[in-house]
């Protein structure tokens, strides 16, 4: 066993300023950890809802899904921008 003192945990001056970002980002200031878990778990679960439809759902209904997705976003764009406009 050894009676070194632990080093420093969390972002350090040293530290490149994107890995001082990311340890902000997941951790906080203070280093709540659970933050990490609640800001990657929907990310987690997107992909994967990605990869299950991707991988079980036809072709044909996976572009007919992604046409309509596609359609409504064009759609909703395009009248906010009219509405800005006028």
């Amino acid at each position: 066993m050894s009676t070194e003192p632990a080093g420093p945990v969390g972002a350090q001056p040293s530290d490149p300023p994107w890995a001082r970002l990311l340890f902000v980002v997941l951790e906080g200031r203070e280093g709540q950890c659970w933050r990490a878990v609640l800001l990657l778990t929907p990310l987690l679960l997107l992909v994967t809802g990605l990869v299950v439809v991707t991988t079980a759902a036809p072709a044909g209904w996976m572009g007919g899904a992604l046409g309509v997705v596609g359609s409504l976003t064009a759609a909703l764009a395009l009248a906010k921008q009219r509405r800005s406009r006028a």
